[in-house]
C-alpha cells in the first residue's frame, strides 16, 4: 500500500535501485524462514478477475519488463502477505534452448526434447515494494507451483530456471538457493502459426516445433540477437534432477 504523500513513480524507482544493489543481506534466507508473524499466501489466477489483477501489478510494478506474450503452460499466483496484496509470480515453461543451461545438464538433443516440459521458468517475479521476506517467498511459491503443475498438467517439474536482466543481479535467486550459470545469447523466440511453420523454407526463417503430452504444440521463430542478454539461474528440485533430464523414452541396444 502507498504511505500518505508517496506517489507511485517513487515507489517504483526505489524497487529499481533497492533492486540493482545486489546485497543479499537485506534478504531473509530459507533457513530463517519459520517466522510465525509471516503468513504468505499464494492465490492461484484461475478466472478473469484474478487474471485481470494479476497482470495489472505486473504492468504497474516490474521493473523492467512488464508485458510479454508467453505460449504454452503457464501458472500465476497473486502474493498476499499478512493479508495484503503485495506482488505476483508466475510459471511457465523452460527455455527451449539455452546454451550455458543446456551445458550444466549434460543432454544432448533428443534428451531435450523428450524432457524439456519437465522445466519450468519462473518468468515473473514481482513486488509492490521492498521486502525482507522476498526469498521466503519465492521459496514458497516453487512448493507451491510443485504441486499445481503436477495437478493441472500430470508433470512433475524437477528444475526451476530464472532470468535476470542487467544490471540487476538477481540478488533474490541467490539467496533462495539457485546457482548461477551465465548470460544468455540473445536469441529470442516469436510465436507463429502453424501455415508460417509449414513454409519456413520458403519464408527463410529457422523456426521450432513444440509439443506437449497433451498433443497441444506450438510454434516459435528464432531470431538471433534479436532479445537482451540475461543472466541465468538454475534450481534443482530434487537430487534425482540430472537422471531425470537425461533418461529417454526409448532404449539403446549395444551391439
Amino acid at each position: 500500500m502507498l504511505k500518505k504523500g508517496e506517489s507511485k513513480k517513487s515507489k517504483q524507482n526505489f524497487l529499481r535501485t533497492w533492486c540493482k544493489t545486489g546485497n543479499i543481506s537485506s534478504f531473509q534466507g530459507e533457513a530463517s524462514g519459520s517466522n510465525p508473524e509471516v503468513r504468505i499466501s499464494l492465490i492461484l489466477v484461475d478466472n478473469e478477475t484474478k487474471r485481470f489483477n494479476f497482470n495489472q501489478i505486473i504492468k504497474s510494478y516490474h521493473t523492467y519488463k512488464p508485458e510479454t506474450v508467453l505460449a504454452g503452460r503457464r501458472i500465476d499466483y497473486i502474493i498476499k502477505c499478512n493479508g495484503e496484496f503485495i506482488g505476483g509470480i508466475g510459471f511457465s515453461c523452460g527455455a527451449i534452448a539455452m546454451g550455458c543451461r543446456d551445458k550444466f545438464i549434460g543432454w544432448n538433443k533428443e534428451q531435450r526434447e523428450a524432457n524439456l516440459t519437465k522445466i519450468i521458468s519462473n518468468w515473473r517475479y514481482c513486488l509492490l515494494q521492498k521486502t525482507k521476506f522476498s526469498s521466503k517467498i519465492l521459496s514458497e511459491a516453487i512448493k507451491q507451483v510443485k504441486k499445481d503443475y503436477f495437478k493441472i498438467y500430470n508433470e512433475k517439474p524437477v528444475l526451476v530456471e530464472a532470468l535476470v536482466e542487467p544490471p540487476y543481479k538477481g540478488t533474490c535467486y541467490l539467496a533462495s538457493g539457485f546457482i548461477y550459470l551465465g548470460m544468455t545469447t540473445g536469441t529470442k523466440f516469436v510465436s507463429i502459426t502453424k501455415k508460417e511453420f509449414d513454409n519456413k523454407k520458403e519464408l527463410k526463417i529457422s523456426a521450432v516445433k513444440r509439443s506437449f503430452k497433451d498433443g497441444h504444440s506450438i510454434y516459435l521463430k528464432t531470431i538471433k540477437d534479436g532479445g537482451t542478454k540475461k543472466l541465468v539461474f538454475i534450481k534443482p528440485l530434487h537430487r534425482y534432477w540430472k537422471k531425470t533430464l537425461i533418461k529417454t523414452t526409448q532404449k539403446v541396444y549395444k551391439l
